[in-house]
C-alpha cells in the first residue's frame, strides 16, 4: 500500500462517514446507500490523480514490502517534485 494508497482509503472513509452523517442515515440500507456514494466520490478522485500523475494509486504492493527504510526512501523521492519541474513553474 503506497502513501497515496492510504490517502485514498483514509479520504474514502471520512467522506462515507460525513454522507453518512450529514444525511442522517438510519439503519444498514441508507448507511450502504451513503458508503456507495463515498466510494464513487473516491473513485472519481483517484482516477484524476491518476491522469494527473501517469500512474495507478491502488497497487498490489504490500505495505510490509514498503516498510523497510531504502524503499520508504524511493517512494519519498518519487512523490517529490523535481528541482527543474519547480523552477519551471
Amino acid at each position: 500500500m503506497t502513501p497515496l494508497e492510504l490517502a485514498a482509503t483514509i479520504f474514502s472513509e471520512a467522506t462515507s462517514t460525513e454522507i453518512i452523517i450529514k444525511s442522517n442515515a438510519r439503519g444498514v440500507q441508507e448507511d450502504r446507500i451513503a458508503i456507495k456514494k463515498g466510494g464513487k466520490i473516491t473513485k472519481e478522485v483517484i482516477d484524476k490523480i491518476e491522469v494527473e500523475l501517469k500512474q495507478k494509486v491502488v497497487t498490489k504492493e504490500n505495505f510490509k514490502k514498503l516498510n523497510s527504510s531504502e524503499k520508504q526512501k524511493q517512494i519519498a523521492k518519487k512523490s517529490l517534485p523535481d528541482n527543474n519541474e519547480i523552477e519551471r513553474k
